[in-house]
């Protein structure tokens, strides 16, 4: 419903996009570690994180209402009434 896709169509674009997350995490993390300096590491992930809380919202979701308003269950809403 989110991409216009299909749901077959659907679970096959988030299975490759989380592989190619992966892939890229992990070619971050050794590229990060061969730096060296593991406390510059710990205090870019950290500041990463406060900036990424403080963008969140403080408004909570009506969840119930928003699925009441959904016209059909798929993956994809699964997944993002299961994030919310």
């Amino acid at each position: 419903m989110v991409f216009g896709l299909n749901p077959n169509a659907e679970i096959t674009y988030f299975t490759n996009s989380a592989k190619l997350n992966w892939e890229n995490l992990l070619l971050m993390q050794f590229a990060s570690a061969s730096s060296g300096g593991g406390g510059n590491r710990d205090e870019m992930i950290e500041t990463t994180a406060n900036d990424i809380l403080s963008k969140l919202p403080e408004t909570l979701w009506d969840i119930y209402l928003l699925r009441a308003e959904c016209p059909e269950i798929t993956p994809t809403t699964i997944v993002l009434f299961q994030e919310l």
